[in-house]
């Protein structure tokens, strides 16, 4: 077989791995959905659709597309011979996506009366967004774990941390639908996130890496690059995120 045939053949089954993995996760969303639908109604649906996308908007601006950099950066240096560069990238990354993971959450727990007022048209979600303010930090720091799994690509672990993840969340958040219905919404999403937080945290610490830490100035350095780079790319996507958060707004008032 050449070689060429050969890396055919590994995307082909890479593609179908995904595939798989991403049917499942459907498919999960899917029973909380039809779940969610049965307990609630159509209110329910859109009060869970107005939270998603609120914490994704924020997540989006406040993360400056670090995923997308990350990947690029930390799969070129784990090409090379030279393994402390890469080292010195898992150290900056953990780290800062850590830091903008807490700036996202105190902003949204600063934002959260605000946010209230232009989601739902009242203040009575306030301390809603202010829990949530807690996902967001978890989402944005578990970017460090995605990207490294994402940048050598160990495709395998990345699936099972995804089908995990997903599955930790469901079978916790479907009872306490049934059980607490519209009180278990804020609750439920907490626990889905923090499903495929804790899923992804533990492949990820499965491959060996020595991180190489990096004096403040040098961290700084790479920092810049890194949201410079990862902004760039994601402009569009913020976009996207922005005018489907305004039409959900605009669907549940009228």
């Amino acid at each position: 077989m050449s070689e060429g045939e050969n890396s055919y053949r590994q995307i082909f089954k890479a593609l179908s791995f995904f595939g798989g993995v991403q049917v499942l996760v459907i498919m999960f969303g899917i029973l909380r959905n039809k779940v969610v639908a049965l307990c609630m109604g159509p209110k329910g649906i859109g009060e869970i659709g107005l939270y998603t996308t609120t914490i994704t908007l924020m997540v989006a601006l406040v993360s400056f597309g670090i995923g997308s950099s990350g990947v690029k950066i930390l799969s070129e240096s784990f090409h090379k011979e030279d393994k402390s560069e890469f080292g010195k990238n898992v150290f900056v990354f953990s780290k800062l996506s850590f830091y903008l993971g807490f700036l996202g959450s105190v902003l949204t727990l600063f934002l959260s009366p605000i946010l209230s007022l232009w989601t739902f048209g009242s203040y009575d979600y306030t301390i809603s967004f202010a829990f949530l303010s807690i996902t967001v930090f978890l989402i944005i720091a578990d970017t460090g774990n995605l990207v490294l799994l994402q940048g050598v690509m160990n495709l395998k672990d990345q699936g099972k941390a995804s089908v995990f993840g997903t599955l930790f969340g469901s079978i916790i958040s479907i009872p306490l639908y049934i059980i607490f219905k519209e009180r278990a919404i804020v609750p439920s999403l907490m626990i889905l996130f923090l499903g495929n937080v804790l899923a992804s945290f533990y492949f990820s610490k499965k491959i060996y890496t020595k991180s190489e830490k990096v004096k403040l100035s040098e961290f700084k350095e790479r920092s810049k690059q890194i949201i410079r780079l990862g902004f760039a790319m994601t402009v569009s996507y913020i976009l996207v995120i922005a005018v489907s958060y305004v039409s959900r707004l605009y669907i549940s008032q009228e």
